[in-house]
């Protein structure tokens, strides 16, 4: 027969109800430094030093994805005591001729004749990973 177990956890407090004058307060204090500025597909914007933000399109109703450029430097893969210039991209967008298509863009406009020396992917959904092997390559 089962039987109901009492519950050892103590009750969570009810968190306070958010006060309106302090939420109205909130879009005011609230600054994006771009405005309304977007990175158009196969273009970016630099939001600091050597680290460029990309949008690229999405065939979903999630029409979009922000993708990251980082400028890197690692040991060159064949020669001893050379750093390689180059990026790091922080996902890349998924693999259809669109995104083909802005990654040329990219490679042409913004990347400065440097290669990509790393693909970093958040997490592996095909619109951060899908153009993983095309960096790559």
């Amino acid at each position: 027969m089962l039987t109901e177990t009492p519950n050892r956890m103590p009750p969570m407090p009810t968190p306070p109800e958010p006060h309106a004058a302090a939420l109205a307060e909130v879009p005011s204090r609230l600054e994006y430094p771009w405005g309304d500025a977007l990175p158009d597909s196969g273009s970016a914007i630099e939001v600091a030093p050597g680290i460029y933000w990309l949008r690229m399109g999405l065939p979903f109703a999630l029409n979009h994805i922000n993708l990251w450029l980082l400028r890197d430097r690692l040991p060159h893969p064949s020669q001893i005591g050379v750093m390689q210039e180059g990026w790091t991209a922080v996902d890349c967008g998924i693999d259809n001729p669109s995104t083909r298509e802005a990654w040329q863009h990219i490679d042409q406009n913004v990347l400065q004749g440097l290669p990509i020396l790393r693909v970093l992917v958040t997490h592996m959904h095909p619109d951060h990973m899908g153009m993983a092997h095309h960096l790559c390559a």
